[in-house]
């Protein structure tokens, strides 16, 4: 075997595994919300339900959350789309040395 195959196969299993690592949960809970049991779980199948659906619909809590979420989501869209295009419409007309530490100081996560 090459390098470049190893490399290839290394390269597919991690990304499986990753995949997995990622959705295996998701998949899991998503299952666990058609089970008739009182709590979420898979094992022992209790029956296939959609009550939780309307349980869930019914609760003014989660409509309070989705409606922050909504808008904080709005407001961080309204300040960092303009900051953005902004930042990169500065950076597309600099010609000067400086132009990778400015970018630098743009994308730094403080």
């Amino acid at each position: 075997m090459t390098s470049d195959r190893i490399l290839t196969w290394f390269v597919r299993g991690y990304l499986a595994v990753f995949f997995t690592y990622l959705l295996l949960p998701l998949t899991l809970m998503s299952a666990a919300t058609f089970n008739e049991s009182r709590f979420p779980t898979i094992t022992p199948w209790e029956g296939t339900t959609l009550q939780w659906f309307g349980v869930l619909a019914e609760d003014a809590q989660m409509w309070t959350a989705l409606w922050t979420s909504l808008v904080v989501g709005l407001g961080v869209i309204c300040v960092a789309v303009p900051i953005g295009v902004s930042g990169a419409l500065l950076l597309n007309e600099l010609r000067t040395r400086a132009k990778t530490f400015i970018y630098g100081v743009m994308v730094s996560p403080c």
